[in-house]
């Protein structure tokens, strides 16, 4: 329907009197995602190593979440669970979790 169809009257709103409301603000665009990029045989373990090292040795869901997103393979997540078992120096630190909630301060002082 073009505009002329619909009955309605324009009024201006001076901007300080027409303040935008949280839902006219929320951004509904899609970040643009990268292609995945096929990845050849030979260069799955350099760049399996490259973003174990990036991420500080990081875990295996830390690996698959962040390979994801750029590289394509049939295996990827088993190459990966592979691959960070099989690090040495992953196995000698060995797993473990860390609690980072934060812990409640107890003072002796009344309120």
């Amino acid at each position: 329907m073009e505009p002329q169809e619909y009955k309605f009257r324009l009024e201006y709103i001076k901007g300080e009197d027409n303040v935008a409301d949280g839902l006219s603000r929320i951004n509904t665009l899609q970040p643009a995602r990268k292609p995945f990029v096929e990845i050849h045989e030979d260069d799955k373990r350099r760049t399996m190593e490259q973003y174990h090292l990036a991420l500080g040795h990081g875990s295996i869901n830390n690996m698959k979440a962040t390979i994801k997103h750029r590289y394509k393979w049939d295996i990827i997540f088993r190459d990966i669970e592979n691959f960070v078992k099989s690090c040495p120096i992953c196995k000698k630190a060995g797993t473990y979790v860390t609690n980072t909630k934060n812990k409640w301060i107890e003072t002796n002082r009344k309120n």
